[in-house]
């Protein structure tokens, strides 16, 4: 089995594309293919996701929140 190297750099250049101009990825976007790179591009956008949540939550800004804490 081969194993391959995931790049690093083109998940900045892929979540501006997504970003940017969702419907030109989404239909330029591979159909099929192996699941690791998907699956790295999903845990990289989560902690930066979540990383924003706590600055936001430290700083006392609920605006990204998806839960309503009363």
């Amino acid at each position: 089995m081969e194993r391959k190297s995931v790049n690093l750099a083109s998940i900045q250049k892929t979540a501006m594309s997504a970003l940017t101009s969702p419907s030109a990825f989404f239909r330029a976007m591979a159909k099929a293919g192996g699941f690791v790179e998907p699956l790295i591009f999903m845990v990289v956008m989560g902690l930066i996701g979540g990383l924003i949540q706590t600055i936001f939550s430290l700083v006392g800004l609920h605006i990204a929140s998806g839960w309503q804490w009363v």
